[in-house]
């Protein structure tokens, strides 16, 4: 607009030059403004948290308003005598910047505060994303660190229930060994051999399906069947094919078993009952453990792993959506087990 407002008027007889002479004054004009946002932007990087407080901003608002301003408006008033007279005189300069009016004042420094409030915005921004990507990796590190403490913590549950088991069940063939029936003793050999197999392969698993660990229920049941004969009524689940899609946490279903032999047939003569049954709902699966025990029976103490084990495998695996849940019903001790479909 100016351009063509010179043209009009005759100031600038050639066009072209004329253009170029104006839009080369323009852009000296912008070199103070070039120089604020860079050297703001150098103070940022050397300085990142320079704009974190108000208190800051505002000094620096204000620095920028009495000293930025007066020096920018005198170097306008320069460029604009040396372009009018071809030569400098300081105190042309002096005296054109004492007469800049009021307007140009106004509009330099709205330019400059637009300029230094990009820049604060700048920094204020760069400086949230810093924090949130600190912020993030911590998170990231406090998780590594929740999910390492977690395995190993499934692993000292493993180490301490394996041998808990195998001791068990080798307790189980030497009571077999000393009745001196050779026949029964070999039949159970083999099957702590079957049971040892499913254990240490199970043990390099996070997950493994339900239909392979009532497998190995059955299969360690006929050991203890062996052990106890009659006095042992058993009414176990029988795998089904829908149970290979739900995945739990290997020998997760063993302790609780062992407990419902402890607790009943080591406790009674009489025959004790052992029930398991799956429920599956639309969104959980139901285990539900009876054992019958008798109320006159000593105590059997064992040394206390099973339920408080099972508990806090079902919390590092799944959570707060399982749940473990125990009764005593008529002569009957009762385990819940709630798991969700999907862990």
């Amino acid at each position: 607009m100016k351009v063509s407002d010179s043209l009009q008027s005759g100031q600038i007889q050639n066009p072209d030059f004329g253009s170029l002479h104006w839009f080369t004054g323009w852009w000296l004009s912008c070199v103070g403004y070039l120089v604020l946002t860079f050297s703001l932007h150098l103070l940022i990087r050397s300085r990142p948290g320079i704009f974190q407080h108000r208190f800051a901003i505002a000094l620096g608002l204000l620095i920028l308003l009495a000293l930025y301003l007066p020096i920018e408006l005198l170097y306008c008033a320069f460029l604009s005598v040396y372009d009018a007279k071809s030569g400098l005189s300081w105190t042309d300069c002096w005296h054109y910047w004492q007469k800049l009016p009021k307007f140009h004042w106004f509009t330099d420094g709205v330019i400059a505060t637009a300029s230094y409030a990009s820049m604060v915005a700048f920094a204020v921004w760069s400086q949230g994303r810093q924090l949130e990507k600190a912020w993030l990796q911590t998170q990231t590190d406090n998780l590594r660190l929740q999910l390492e403490l977690e395995q190993q913590h499934l692993l000292t549950l493993r180490a301490q229930l394996e041998p808990h088991f195998i001791f068990n069940a080798l307790n189980s063939i030497s009571a077999l060994v000393r009745s001196n029936d050779k026949t029964i003793a070999l039949r159970g050999i083999q099957k702590l051999s079957q049971l040892l197999r499913y254990a240490i392969t199970a043990s390099q698993r996070e997950w493994i399906s339900l239909y392979e660990e009532l497998e190995f229920l059955h299969d360690y049941l006929d050991l203890q069947a062996i052990r106890y004969g009659d006095r042992l009524a058993l009414d176990i689940a029988t795998p089904a094919c829908w149970m290979n899609e739900h995945m739990i946490p290997p020998l997760l279903l063993q302790p609780l078993l062992e407990n419902c032999l402890r607790h009943g047939a080591d406790s009674q003569s009489e025959t004790t009952s052992i029930s398991l049954h799956i429920e599956k709902q639309p969104e959980e699966l139901n285990i539900i453990l009876r054992n019958q025990f008798a109320l006159t029976a000593t105590p059997n103490p064992g040394l206390g792993m099973g339920l408080p084990h099972t508990h806090t495998r079902l919390s590092a695996a799944y959570g707060a959506s399982a749940s473990l849940q125990t009764s005593k019903s008529a002569g009957q001790f009762i385990v819940t087990l709630r798991l969700p479909v999907a862990p």
